[in-house]
């Protein structure tokens, strides 16, 4: 798609509406931009990759025209185009969980994101960086940092990457599990669940009281 490997890709993942955030997406690119030069050396630009699709489309495509809108991917397409970014910028407000920040996790990506309890259950220090909500200096400056050093970047998607793994489907399922057992008042194992495998919350139960 014309990306040189001395670019610095910066991925929107979601949904393509007002409440996602793609105005303030389309601000930050235009920001780190504006120092493209100074921060990455020459020969470095600062590409705009989009993943998603909704009614926003065709305003971010006239916002960032020279933007990558690649729509809905699934599959191999999506994890490709993901892994292929370089920083996930979340601009959301109304994540209830942040399932595209464990996607970019997942995949080796350090994030830049609002600072919204979805976003702090998932990211650390080590993980990703946040700003406050319309706070576009602060994203500005998170992003620009990711975009100068790439050992942070890479030292900060080996930990991002490490630590998706607590979410796989055994864990979540585990989780949930547990919550329905403590609702329930019931310790009583299933003859169908693997109790080493649930959280220690589950296994400490009975201990516990």
């Amino acid at each position: 798609m014309g990306i040189a490997d001395t670019d610095i890709v910066l991925l929107f993942f979601g949904r393509l509406v007002r409440e996602k955030g793609p105005a303030l997406f389309a601000d930050i690119v235009d920001a780190v931009r504006t120092d493209s030069g100074d921060m990455c050396g020459s020969s470095a630009t600062i590409r705009a990759v989009v993943v998603g699709d909704g009614p926003e489309r065709r305003w971010l495509a006239k916002r960032l025209p020279d933007a990558i809108l690649l729509g809905s991917l699934s599959g191999d397409r999506l994890a490709r185009a993901v892994a292929s970014a370089d920083i996930f910028v979340n601009p959301s407000i109304t994540e209830a969980f942040g399932n595209v920040t464990l996607e970019a996790m997942a995949s080796g990506l350090p994030s830049v994101c609002v600072d919204i309890p979805s976003g702090r259950n998932l990211l650390r220090k080590e993980t990703g960086m946040f700003f406050a909500a319309n706070d576009l200096d602060a994203a500005v400056a998170a992003v620009r940092r990711l975009a100068l050093f790439s050992d942070l970047r890479a030292s900060m998607g080996r930990a991002a990457r490490a630590a998706s793994a607590a979410y796989d489907w055994d864990t979540a399922s585990a989780m949930v599990l547990d919550a329905y057992r403590a609702l329930s008042g019931t310790d009583t194992v299933s003859t169908t669940a693997d109790p080493g495998a649930a959280p220690a919350l589950w296994r400490n139960r009975s201990a516990a009281g």
